[in-house]
């Protein structure tokens, strides 16, 4: 009977379990959970078994999950394959190499580009460069005991960006650079204990913008940069005795090549310079000096986006990398090190398939084999593709779908590749933009605001839409609305605005054939040194724009960048108005050669009567 009892309870709680969620360690199991197991001091434990006994199990279901005792993994069958889930492993320590490169916390300041850094005991100092707006003369100290950024009195000389900086001792340096109207060749010194700014001895190099500084002992060093041609010579500065301008000195060309807008700092008695742009590409290279042999050597490449318009300064025995201009307008900051030390480090148990490090508070993790979520939202296959929303990564990282880089509210970044791997690439820069391209003629409506929408096609900028409007071709520093950098070929019409409803003040031109006439047309060749707008090599003919300005002023626009060019269009109706007074001066010397041919005639005619008189009066006095 006891046995007949025991029989009926058990099918009175599987007939219970099977129409309600069971708890174990609670009388409230979740709601959406049928079998909810409570407990702050047990766990569950999965079945254990080898890779072999797991694959030994006859049609598993999909779902099954086991703890696979050869990696500690846990498995779940999908329904055709097992899948692998592993946990990270907390270790005590992990070393870091030296000639390394780590991430940092962003800069504190807006994005910016361009501007000058250095260090002066244990902080550092960023300020002017331009925030794709302004020109910038504010000046900001890094604390990294307080990881606070400080405002410090603005710069005493002229706003600029592409200037350069250092220290020396107690003391920061800072000059060269462009002020929007030409280059400069000052030099500034700050006192941090006074938070003031005192001129020096002007950079002993010409004039340049986008130069690089650095500060090695109680020596200053300035290279590289723009004059009109890209750099790559290398000066020394002496400050001398207190009170004195200093003395320059040229030291041996910088090992990478001619190159604008890099960075440098020092560490020790060495120097240290990286990133910047050269012919058509920006660097992520990075090179020592050593003053004592007055010699260059290659070290490890920043791991961040190679960049331009970088800003460098060191702490210690770190020297530190960041904001600048990547595929966009940068805050990040990296720190390079020169001597091996410690960090906490986690792994797997078995140390094959990942390994992570941590930096200030960032997690990194390093992946080898295969990782897939359900749905196959993030896979990593073997050879080293990654794959978001693809099962079958075909590049080292394939997103099926948009990819975009930035908060929703203000998106920052979209890149599109092609099959073959060749860089074709529609992005923005700067703040946000109105509509994104891709490579299939498609675009999408996105947050609006300033930006630079851009083209490239095999690594070469093909369109450029600054943030003022202004359309590039074949360049991408257009100077007006539309600006082609090479030839056009159209076969339809090109209009100007010529309704006569459209003006006013209409008044006539006159004296347009002499004008003309003192115009001097003359053949010639671009110079090579302005790479950057495209100049053919072939010869052509034209005018002066200086000489147009001075007799047609209408026909001629200067650019921002102080550059002047002519509106061969609009030279046609003056052109046309030369014709006419030309014209009207041969109809007038034919006019007067008429008058004076009819006047001879009649001259003629009254001889000949004349001589028929005379004839006719002496045949009748014979």
């Amino acid at each position: 009977m006891k046995t007949f009892y025991l029989v009926l309870f058990a099918i009175a709680i599987s007939c219970g379990a099977a129409a309600q969620n069971v708890g174990i360690g609670t009388n409230t199991p979740n709601a959406s959970a049928q079998l909810d197991i409570t407990s702050s001091s047990k766990g569950v434990l999965l079945p254990r078994m080898s890779t072999t006994q797991r694959n030994s199990i006859v049609s598993p279901a999909t779902g099954l999950m086991i703890l696979n005792t050869d990696d500690l993994c846990n498995d779940v069958y999908d329904g055709s394959k097992w899948v692998k889930n592993c946990g990270l492993k907390q270790g005590d320590s992990t070393t870091v190499p030296a000639n390394n490169w780590i991430s940092k916390p962003d800069f504190g300041g807006v994005p910016r580009n361009l501007g000058v850094g250095f260090s002066i005991g244990t902080k550092a100092y960023i300020g002017t460069g331009d925030d794709g707006v302004t020109l910038k003369n504010d000046f900001w100290e890094y604390n990294p005991a307080t990881n606070a950024w400080l405002q410090k009195a603005n710069f005493s000389g002229a706003a600029r960006y592409v200037a350069t900086g250092f220290a020396i001792g107690s003391k920061g340096y800072l000059g060269t650079g462009f002020d929007g109207v030409s280059n400069k060749n000052d030099f500034w010194e700050y006192d941090p204990s006074t938070n003031a700014w005192t001129q020096k001895a002007n950079f002993a190099g010409t004039a340049r913008l986008a130069s690089t500084g650095l500060g090695i002992g109680v020596k200053g060093y300035i290279g590289l940069g723009n004059d009109g041609t890209n750099k790559n010579d290398f000066w020394e500065f002496d400050p001398g005795v207190a009170g004195s301008l200093g003395t320059w000195s040229s030291k041996a060309n910088f090992a990478g090549g001619a190159r604008v807008y890099a960075a440098g700092f020092s560490i020790g008695s060495y120097g240290y310079i990286g990133t910047g742009l050269g012919a058509s590409s920006s660097f992520n290279d990075f090179w020592e000096y050593n003053p004592a042999t007055n010699a260059w050597t290659q070290r490890a490449a920043l791991v961040g986006e190679a960049r331009y318009g970088a800003a460098g300064f060191s702490i210690g025995t770190k020297g530190y990398i960041g904001i600048g201009r990547g595929s966009l307008y940068k805050k990040d900051f990296w720190e390079y090190n020169t001597e091996v030390y410690q960090v906490a480090s986690y792994s797997t148990s078995s140390n094959t398939l990942a390994q992570s490090n941590i930096s200030d508070g960032i997690w990194t993790k390093t992946v080898l084999g295969v990782i897939q979520s359900n749905g196959a939202a993030v896979l990593i296959d073997p050879t080293g593709n990654v794959g978001i929303g693809t099962t079958a990564p075909a590049q080292k990282l394939d997103v099926g779908g948009n990819l975009r880089a930035g908060s929703p509210g203000n998106a920052q970044a979209m890149i599109g590749n092609n099959a073959s791997g060749t860089n074709n690439v529609v992005g923005f820069w700067r703040s946000g933009f109105n509509y994104i391209l891709s490579t299939d003629g498609n675009y999408t409506s996105l947050t609006s605001g300033i930006g630079d929408l851009f083209l490239k096609t095999n690594n070469v900028d093909r369109v450029f839409v600054g943030y003022n409007g202004n359309v590039g071709i074949g360049t991408i520093s257009p100077a007006q609305k539309l600006h082609v950098a090479g030839n056009i070929c159209y076969t339809g019409t090109i209009g100007a605005c010529s309704d006569i409803r459209y003006k006013t003040n209409i008044t006539s031109l006159t004296n347009a054939l002499s004008t003309v006439l003192s115009l001097h047309p003359f053949y010639y060749n671009w110079k090579k040194e302005f790479i950057d707008q495209g100049f053919p090599d072939e010869r052509y003919v034209g005018f002066s724009a200086q000489e147009v300005e001075k007799m047609f002023p209408e026909l001629v626009q200067t650019n921002e960048d102080g550059y002047k060019a002519v509106d061969y269009g609009r030279l046609t109706p003056i052109l046309v108005q030369a014709i006419k007074e030309q014209q009207k001066q041969i109809e007038e010397l034919k006019s007067n050669a008429s008058e004076k041919e009819n006047h001879l005639q009649q001259q003629m005619d009254d001889l000949k009567q004349q001589l028929q008189s005379i004839m006719h009066k002496s045949i009748n006095k014979k």
